[in-house]
């Protein structure tokens, strides 16, 4: 999938580098990186993915989603820039497989009683079906 097609409903701040390059996966964990994956670097409570931009480009990265631009880039990587890495994140991975949820069929039980009865007949029902 084309990184622009990832991006088509991402506030995008800026992007240095093609838009066009092919993308083969998407991982906020720098360790399971392959070649051709967009890096999604998140800033966490304990450590920030961007720390690990360079090793996530080291094992194959071709793109980096970041809210902060490395002042060191390397030749051939497309950087793209968001106010949010937490809020894009959600959608460039839902986007990149097909937005599974979008076939998922829901179905919700509320009240005060009978709830796992209720739960457990329909889940019965539907394994059967």
């Amino acid at each position: 999938m084309k990184l622009k097609e990832l991006l088509k409903d991402i506030p995008v701040v800026d992007i240095i580098g093609s838009d066009e390059v092919e993308i083969t996966g998407v991982n906020i964990d720098s360790r399971r990186i392959k070649e051709g994956h967009f890096f999604v670097a998140m800033k966490g409570t304990q450590v920030d993915g961007h720390k690990f931009i360079s090793k996530a480009i080291e094992l194959g990265a071709k793109a980096v989603l970041c809210e902060d631009m490395p002042a060191d880039k390397t030749e051939g990587v497309t950087y793209v820039q968001v106010a949010s890495t937490e809020d894009a994140v959600g959608k460039v991975a839902t986007t990149f497989h097909g937005n599974p949820s979008a076939k998922l069929k829901l179905v919700g039980v509320t009240g005060t009683n009978g709830k796992t009865t209720i739960a457990t007949l329909l889940y019965n029902m539907f394994t059967k079906m």
